[in-house]
């Protein structure tokens, strides 16, 4: 059961935290099955079209009726993209995720008050996943693995990042389709993270054209890069 989880990551020293959870997933498989139905998000203009493959929702501990999505570190979040062969999105693709998304929840931004949780702890993020599924249960038309997005920023991709220690965030988008969170590639080093990230996963292989190719290979050549990077350049930060 998830609160069985909950209480053994809450025994752990701060500093093990995601090296158990990272454990969870990738060893013991604790994290529910619905993660594994990837959804196709597609990107196109008049010459090309790329297919790529999303995870339905952030990366999650637990069972398929009782699940807690974890913010992670970008170290960590690399670690389980690397055992899930996928890659973090470049920060384009979480605009493309959202207007693509069946469930476009709203943002909901958590302010502590005296005595409550700080944003960077664990207890912060159990407190905003229950104000994440209390949304979820009014989406008369949600099912488990349907695609779904606006409840968190992003763990991002961009060249922004070249040369730096720090970590990308992006996302949030509001009903309107602006995101809360502009590109932010300066203000947090890479070992920061908080309730409101969360870490989306693509697949390294995706359809360019009907043809089966690697996703790093796409974005290593700028026109098609810029399908899934919004400009005509290559991507050269591509893991964290």
């Amino acid at each position: 059961m998830l609160s069985d989880l909950i209480t053994a990551i809450q025994k752990q020293r701060p500093a093990n935290i995601e090296r158990y959870i990272s454990d969870l997933i990738l060893n013991q498989k604790i994290y529910p099955q619905f993660m594994n139905n990837f959804t196709t998000v597609v990107a196109k203009d008049s010459k090309n079209e790329i297919r790529i493959l999303v995870s339905p929702d952030y990366v999650s501990i637990g069972e398929d009726l009782d699940y807690l999505r974890v913010c992670l570190i970008p170290k960590t979040a690399q670690e389980i993209a690397d055992g899930m062969d996928s890659i973090l999105p470049p920060y384009h693709c979480i605009d493309l995720i959202w207007k693509q998304a069946k469930v476009q929840l709203n943002p909901s931004p958590y302010s502590p008050k005296k005595g409550e949780p700080a944003r960077t702890s664990f207890a912060a993020s159990i407190k905003h996943n229950e104000k994440i599924q209390n949304q979820l249960k009014n989406q008369q038309d949600f099912h488990l693995g349907d695609l779904v997005a606006g409840h968190k920023k992003d763990i991002v991709l961009t060249n922004k990042l070249t040369g730096t220690h720090n970590v990308a965030i992006y996302g949030w988008h509001k009903k309107n389709g602006e995101p809360i969170q502009g590109l932010n590639a300066i203000d947090h080093g890479n070992f920061y993270s908080d309730y409101s990230h969360g870490t989306r996963l693509i697949k390294n292989l995706c359809l360019v054209n009907g043809i089966s190719e690697n996703i790093i290979k796409v974005l290593g050549e700028p026109e098609l890069a810029e399908l899934l990077l919004g400009v005509k350049v290559k991507l050269e930060f591509l893991r964290y």
